[in-house]
């Protein structure tokens, strides 16, 4: 009960401050903002001045040049920000704008490609676009005096934060059925940096090897969804997909012939794969981390689940071949093959279905990506099951799911890591169990 205590005291203490931070910030942010960039100065220069009187005092300490390097590129930086401290703060407010201009970016792609595709309701991308776009230019117009939208801005998103962790501290006391978590997402931007701090917490986890029990009642998942994460490549800022009796869907841009603009725009082709075989392949061929989740279903949900899979793979899709396959169906040449899609058929059998009309027939890393999977599998099912609202994105999805399981109250029930390093696999369930089991797939 340890751990459910120390819970308990973490949403309401992240709930309490950030509700403070809130109000502190919304009455005198910019004066706020600007002491503690101060303090952020002050504190370059005493820990700069300190470290060289290390390396001049301290006579068998080795003399680096980067060392002294640094410690002037710490002063020169925190004097910039005490003599120039209306850019520093104008800086701040120029972030947010090259954000807002990102978005904006993002939605007329995607009005583009809806257009392309003659997808309906397109029109709100439009709509997004200009929103994004004409706060882009007011805050790059006067991005000091803007500096007020974007601590209101930030004053809000820090209360409905903390609402939201008090609320759920309150669901963790109610009884069973009063239970529906309520979320605040992340921001984007949040979400994006997720993966690359969750890869340096897993190689800490791993690490640990102790078991916890958790006196509460525990359901077999029979649905999972899978994460990925890695150090770079296309899975650099995630990826998801289900898992559901022994088969991995997928959603993704697996025609390379298509890939456009960095490889985030292609052909939208869904892939169905053996689920132990894809994992393994992850793990030791691409160097991934992934991360599961198992949620439970009632027989009804896993009968409406089956039909949305069914839909799903045979709704406005054809046969896409690989072109491992297409050599073996004697269509194109011998060649290397080393593309993913052709890796995976030739190691697991996959198939692969290309969509061929919709809002998903062309795959967008930033608005239809491999999240559409997920969406589309859990359409017509019971909203408590999986609620995320705002921008859906890996990092999101991660987030809201983690969260679900470390409160032990909803559909969430179990949680797995598997990574290469040291050939071992972290688990975690709610029947009390966490351990690290060695994997023995090569």
């Amino acid at each position: 009960m340890i751990k459910n205590k120390i819970n308990n005291f973490a949403l309401l203490f992240l709930g309490i401050i950030s509700i403070i931070l809130s109000a502190i910030i919304f009455k005198d942010g910019r004066n706020i903002l600007r002491l503690m960039t101060y303090l952020v100065s002050i504190i370059l220069i005493i820990s700069s001045f300190y470290n060289l009187f290390l390396i001049l005092v301290k006579k068998n300490k080795v003399f680096s040049f980067t060392s002294l390097q640094k410690i002037i590129l710490n002063i020169a930086f925190a004097l910039v920000i005490i003599l120039f401290n209306d850019l520093t703060l104008s800086s701040i407010t120029l972030f947010f704008a090259l954000y807002a201009l990102a978005i904006s970016l993002a939605n007329i792609i995607s009005y583009y490609i809806f257009k392309t595709n003659n997808v309906n309701n397109r029109i709100f991308c439009l709509f997004n676009f200009i929103f994004s776009f004409t706060l882009t230019i007011i805050l790059f117009i006067n991005p000091y005096m803007n500096l007020d939208y974007v601590l209101l801005y930030l004053s809000g998103y820090l209360f409905l934060y903390g609402i939201s962790n008090i609320i759920n501290l309150i669901i963790l006391i109610l009884p069973n059925h009063f239970k529906k978590a309520i979320r605040v997402p992340l921001p984007t931007i949040m979400s994006l940096i997720i993966p690359k701090a969750l890869i340096r917490e897993i190689n800490e986890l791993i690490k640990v090897d102790k078991i916890e029990k958790f006196n509460q009642e525990y359901s077999e998942p029979k649905l999972f969804i899978v994460i990925h994460f890695a150090n770079n490549g296309s899975s650099a800022f995630g990826h998801m997909e289900i898992s559901f009796k022994g088969k991995t869907y997928s959603y993704g841009n697996y025609d390379m012939h298509s890939r456009k603009l960095f490889q985030g725009i292609g052909d939208g082709v869904i892939m169905i794969v053996d689920t132990k075989k894809y994992i393994d392949y992850c793990i030791h061929n691409k160097k991934r981390y992934l991360v599961e989740f198992g949620l439970t279903l009632t027989d009804k949900e896993e009968e409406l689940i089956e039909e949305n899979i069914e839909k799903l793979v045979n709704t406005d899709t054809v046969d896409f071949y690989p072109d491992s396959q297409l050599y073996e169906k004697g269509i194109i040449p011998k060649g290397e093959f080393k593309d993913m899609s052709s890796e995976l058929y030739l190691i697991a059998q996959a198939k692969f279905k290309k969509i061929t009309k919709g809002k998903n027939k062309t795959f967008f890393v930033l608005k239809s990506n491999c999240s559409y999977v997920v969406d589309q599998i859990f359409k017509n099912l019971d909203k408590k099951i999986l609620t995320i609202n705002g921008i859906i994105s890996p990092g999101a999805y991660y987030d809201y799911l983690n969260n679900s399981f470390l409160m032990r109250k909803g559909r969430v029930v179990s949680r797995k890591i598997y990574m290469e390093e040291k050939n071992a696999r972290t688990s975690r369930s709610r029947n009390g169990k966490r351990n690290i089991k060695k994997n023995s797939s090569k």
